[in-house]
């Protein structure tokens, strides 16, 4: 993934590279060598997070991560790797843990998701307790219905959340 950063006197590309090994970096290293700047992550989700926590991704929309799919519930898309999410082609404007945990939702939609999970999809840190679960949840229900998304997010008491079609029955 490549991306630019603006520096006196022009532009140093940024280069983010997945390498799970040592012998990986160095190579990658060598090879990529006064070219730019050179980032590593150990996977893709954490080359998504950099990508998409940063002010810099968000308007380098061709740069984003590869193989991640945009994820569709009818007219509702979500693009992970552009940190976007359209309604009817319109965006929304979410947060990035509200985006992540919405992706998580509507990839798998008649999947109860459990607290844990959630937090795992849309936090960085350890699960701790479903309070910041609850909170994330309350505001993008809040921010779908804004929006007129035919959707809801159905709490199943004790274990997490699962999104519903409005069309559909729980």
């Amino acid at each position: 993934m490549v991306g630019n950063i603006s520096v006196v006197g022009g532009q140093v590309p940024v280069i983010l590279g997945i390498a799970l090994d040592d012998a990986s970096r160095r190579r990658l290293t060598t090879e990529l060598d006064d070219v730019g700047v050179l980032m590593f992550t150990p996977d893709v989700a954490t080359a998504h997070a950099v990508l998409c926590r940063s002010t810099e991704s968000e308007h380098e929309a061709d740069d984003g991560p590869q193989g991640e799919p945009v994820v569709r519930l009818g007219e509702l898309a979500i693009d992970r790797a552009r940190c976007r999410v359209e309604w009817r082609g319109d965006p929304l404007a979410l947060t990035n843990r509200e985006r992540d945990m919405l992706a998580a939702l509507a990839a798998e939609p008649s999947r109860v998701w459990t607290y844990q999970h959630l937090h795992a999809a849309a936090w960085d840190g350890g699960y701790l307790d479903p309070g910041p679960v609850h909170a994330a949840v309350k505001r993008l229900r809040r921010k779908l219905q804004d929006a007129g998304v035919p959707v809801r997010i159905d709490a199943v008491r004790g274990i997490g959340y699962q999104l519903i079609r409005s069309d559909e029955r729980p």
